[in-house]
């Protein structure tokens, strides 16, 4: 954004991203988290939009001021490992991933306090799709991110597939107050019908726990 004023040295600066989601007035952001396109070859580059940050600063010697985002992420990165049935047709598009969820907050303000989140009145607001490009079925297990913004998971979550040739294959998961925290990184874990928090960099290592969710017809 755009200072209405100089810097003084030695100054505490805070920064969000994206500037334009942040309500100054309001001390909050605008989210939407409704929907999302992920590429096969940039599988996470679709969360930057709504990776909503808070960062601080201090104002060096020279008036400049660099905004540390580390561990200031207001949403939590949710990866959905899953895995297509052995008689799913190969090479046929994948079109889209949609999970639903009455837990699933998507689109209203965030505090940048203490992260309440006030609904919009929006319909399908519980429900969060992600439009696949370069995926098709010739490969069986395929991962999809989603950015989910802190809630409690509570109630069953329902995730879908959709192919181009109109097929649908799902699969259910319940909760039991599992706390999804913003700045964590979690996967699915069907077994344990849970939520696990991996650490920050999970995604250089995942390591031999990782679990898929076994993808049936609709």
């Amino acid at each position: 954004g755009t200072l209405s004023r100089s810097l003084q040295k030695g100054e505490n600066v805070t920064g969000y991203y994206p500037s334009a989601a942040y309500d100054d007035a309001n001390n909050c952001f605008n989210v939407d988290v409704r929907k999302a396109t992920q590429n096969k070859n940039t599988p996470m580059a679709h969360l930057s939009s709504m990776n909503y940050m808070e960062g601080k600063g201090v104002v060096n010697d020279d008036g400049m001021v660099t905004i540390d985002f580390e561990r200031g992420n207001k949403v939590a990165i949710v990866r959905f490992d899953m895995t297509l049935p052995d008689n799913v047709t190969s090479d046929v598009v994948i079109s889209d991933f949609l999970v639903e969820s009455k837990n699933l907050h998507t689109i209203g303000t965030l505090s940048s306090e203490d992260y309440s989140f006030t609904e919009n009145t929006f319909t399908e607001k519980h429900r969060q799709k992600v439009y696949l490009e370069g995926y098709t079925t010739t490969e069986k297990e395929l991962s999809v991110y989603i950015a989910m913004l802190p809630t409690t998971l509570n109630e069953e979550m329902k995730v879908k597939l959709t192919l181009a040739n109109g097929n649908v294959y799902y699969q259910t998961v319940s909760f039991s107050d599992v706390k999804v925290v913003a700045c964590n990184r979690y996967y699915i874990v069907k077994n344990l019908e849970s939520l696990i928090e991996l650490d920050y960099k999970w995604y250089t290592s995942l390591g031999a726990d990782a679990a898929h969710y076994e993808l049936v017809n609709e």
